[in-house]
């Protein structure tokens, strides 16, 4: 199912929560075996469902779909011409999707309302469920050195934070090295993927999952606590098209800067939104485990733990961190 057809079937969900599925089929242009299949789809997603007798079909969940011409009409002049934008209903891994794809443009985006195969950092998965959150990778090539790769994680996060921070957001930080928090919950995550990399340019993929409205009823599957959007500010009538679009100029932004300048420049505020900054924090490293401070990054983004006296670079491809104990 195509995301302008899906988009099409919710509209009609607009006006009733509930339609005669001959009605519907004939309002949609399609056979009723075919909507029937739709709504089998659906179903499955937590969206839609049949009525026991599959006379109509009832809506679960209501939420507007992404807008192409939300999405077009927020994105900058110079992004919008120079990307590829695909727009999913149901995908595998908006990640998985860009590796498989050609750079037929400068910039890759890819959307989608659910993910089947979601991924995290270190090979977790990431709970994406149709429910209204933002799923969504970016692809491009960027001209910074190898020794630099580490830092466009926090870049992005970075990006991220000002771009809902100037949406009204508040109580917002990072937990190193790709975990946004609001009010110490996680509401984030950033994936960063290098697709190839030499000394002067590297083939990247930004996936990012924001949660907007997850209920409680995926709470075994996240597996701990976590922020939406939509909790943080209940009366605000959330744009998911126009807040992504948003984001996205934030992060290409940034990630053009970090060309011409340096990472130590885009990082100067990252002690502000710094979850870790003097907590006591237990480093999982290779086979071994190290209890410390955090004491902030380095100019390449490195993790700096105070140990036994000593001030240790901890590289973000090679540690989980969990905080312990209280700030010192």
């Amino acid at each position: 199912m195509d995301h302008e057809n899906f988009t099409q079937l919710l509209r009609h969900f607009v006006e009733s929560d509930t339609w005669e599925n001959e009605k519907l089929a004939k309002s949609l242009n399609v056979s009723l075996e075919v909507l029937l299949d739709i709504s089998k789809f659906l179903s499955n997603l937590g969206v839609l469902i049949e009525t026991p007798t599959n006379s109509t079909t009832k809506m679960l969940r209501n939420f507007l779909p992404y807008s192409t011409n939300d999405l077009h009409a927020g994105l900058e002049t110079n992004i919008l011409s120079n990307s590829q934008l695909y727009l999913f209903v149901s995908i595998n891994s908006t990640n998985t999707y860009l590796k498989e794809q050609e750079l037929s443009k400068p910039l890759l985006l890819c959307i989608t309302e659910h993910q089947s195969q979601g991924r995290g950092r270190r090979g977790k998965d990431w709970c994406s469920p149709m429910v209204g959150n933002i799923y969504f990778s970016a692809r491009r090539r960027v001209k910074i050195s190898s020794q630099e790769i580490g830092c466009v994680s926090l870049i992005v996060g970075l990006a991220i934070i000002k771009a809902l921070t100037l949406e009204g957001f508040t109580d917002l930080s990072i937990k190193w090295p790709n975990d946004i928090y609001q009010d110490g919950k996680k509401l984030a995550g950033v994936l960063i993927e290098v697709v190839s990399m030499n000394a002067e340019v590297s083939d990247i993929i930004i996936g990012i999952g924001l949660n907007i409205r997850t209920s409680q009823k995926y709470q075994k599957e996240i597996n701990q606590p976590w922020a939406n959007l939509t909790s943080a500010k209940p009366s605000a009538d959330i744009n998911r098209s126009t807040l992504l679009a948003k984001i996205i100029n934030h992060i290409i932004g940034d990630l053009d800067e970090l060309e011409k300048s340096t990472s130590e420049n885009l990082l100067l505020t990252w002690p502000k939104y710094d979850y870790l900054l003097n907590r006591n924090v237990l480093v999982h490293q290779h086979n071994s485990t190290q209890y410390g401070i955090c004491r902030g990054i380095n100019e390449i983004g490195e993790l700096l733990v105070e140990s036994d006296g000593a001030i240790i670079a901890v590289n973000a491809g090679e540690v989980s961190v969990r905080t312990q104990g209280p700030s010192k």
